[in-house]
């Protein structure tokens, strides 16, 4: 028995356990929170995504729309701190239905 095949009991029992030392698993604790789909004012709240989930989206790499913001070619997005990017599902969904055309030689409005 190889290396790999020795260690994958232990492997398997360590992420069937819970992930919180000291909870029990399936403690309320350990279960899933839903994202509310309202804020408490009652308006709709849209869940934000990263820089990566919205590159995963649109089918391109992170770096794009890295160098989008920057230039203001990319869908709307969020700044929330320093460092941390937003983007939310509509704003892109906006900026993807703007770069339809009808032909290669439309260059759009």
């Amino acid at each position: 028995m190889g290396r790999l095949e020795s260690a994958l009991p232990i492997f398997l029992h360590t992420i069937g356990s819970s992930p919180i030392p000291g909870i029990a698993r399936g403690s309320d604790m350990t279960k899933r929170t839903a994202i509310p789909t309202t804020s408490p004012t009652g308006h709709s709240a849209e869940p934000l995504l990263t820089t990566e989930q919205a590159a995963i989206l649109i089918g391109f790499h992170p770096s794009y729309l890295a160098k989008a913001r920057l230039t203001g070619a990319g869908p709307r997005f969020l700044k929330i701190g320093p460092k941390s990017v937003r983007y939310r599902r509509s704003d892109i969904d906006l900026w993807l239905a703007d770069k339809g055309r009808i032909s290669t030689s439309d260059v759009g409005a």
